[in-house]
Formats: structure tokens, sequence, C-alpha cells
């Protein structure tokens, strides 16, 4: 019974541990027509996703911050994948945008711009934030911005408002304390309903 009790107790200080958890997933979601390798889309759902450490984020001064990560891309029904440019995510409070960049090429890949971002710095869950997209289909001297993937060049023509989240993403070892707990609980309070 007492260990029960003490278990039910470290559930409750587990959950907050749970919360703060150090890797976050960061998603931008939007419609878009473009193209991936030879296979060019129109009107489609694109999710662009990567899950990083928020111990890697560099602030670069000025209210800008960056974090590299892996970053995948599903484009519905047509294709999905992972870039193969170093991809980060990026934050610009002066601005009020967050999204994704690609260091490789110095394109903007995609950002939601929205006034709830002016303050936000990629250390913690956000969203979802919706607002208008930034982002490079053709530069003058470049031509048009390609992003490399495993799947093929990845090009925007066309972008309607794009949604930005930041999920917390809890830690195994503190789930699996506050799973234990949550046990504990369930065990005193069929005891406790059991005796009545």
């Amino acid at each position: 019974m007492h260990v029960l009790r003490l278990l039910a107790v470290a559930s409750i200080f587990a959950a907050p541990i749970a919360l703060s958890a150090e890797s976050i997933t960061y998603t931008d979601t939007f419609t878009a027509s473009g193209s991936i390798g030879a296979e060019t889309f129109t009107d489609a759902l694109v999710t662009i996703s990567g899950t990083g450490n928020s111990s890697g984020i560099i602030n670069e001064g000025g209210g800008i911050f960056a974090l590299s990560l892996p970053v995948t891309f599903s484009i519905a029904g047509v294709a999905s994948g992972t870039f193969t440019d170093d991809i980060q995510v990026f934050a610009n409070q002066s601005s009020g945008i967050a999204g994704f960049g690609d260091n490789t090429n110095d394109f903007a890949l995609i950002y939601t711009a929205n006034p709830a971002l002016s303050s936000y710095s990629l250390s913690t869950g956000i969203g979802p934030v919706t607002g208008p997209s930034l982002f490079n289909s053709v530069d003058a001297t470049l031509g048009e911005a390609v992003y490399g993937t495993n799947d093929g060049n990845f090009a925007l023509s066309s972008v309607s408002d794009s949604t930005f989240q930041a999920s917390p993403v809890p830690e195994p070892s503190s789930l699996a304390l506050f799973g234990t707990g949550a046990l504990g609980i369930l065990g005193v309070v069929r005891r406790k309903f059991g005796r009545a």
C-alpha cells in the first residue's frame, strides 16, 4: 500500500518533467503547387516537419533563432521523403515569422507570418499559428529555388497560407515514470473502492 502511494506521488512529479522535454517537433503545413523530381503537383497538402533538440538553438542576434535538424516532407497523394540539403527551422521575431530555411542554397523554404511569432525563440511549443506564407519560387539571378531531397529536387510555385506548430516531445523515461505512477494511482483507487 505504501509503495502504491509513493508511485502515485512520483507520477504527480513526473507530469511536469514530461512536459518540459528538450526535443521539439516543428511542422509547417500548407496547400501548394510545384514539383518533386520530374513530377508536378497542384493544390496538394504539403507538410514539412523536423524534430530537434532545443539545446542546439543558435541565437543569431536581433531576435533571430535557428536550429539545424533533419527535415522530412509529405505531399499528399504524390510523394514523401527527406531533404538532403542542410535545412534549419528558423524564427525571426522582428518579422514575426517562423518556418524552414535552406542553408545549402540560402533560400527560404517556407515561413509562416503571424504577430504571435514576434516573441517566439524556438525553445518552446507554440501553435498551431496560421498566417500568410513566405517562400522562394524564383530568384532573378539564380533561377528557380530548388531544394534537394532523396526523391529529386523540390520546388514551389504557389503556396496558400501556412500553419506553423512546435510540439514538445516527452522523454521516454519521463513517460515511463508517469505511466508507473498512473498504475499506482489506479491500484490505490481499486483498493479504496474495493474495501467500501
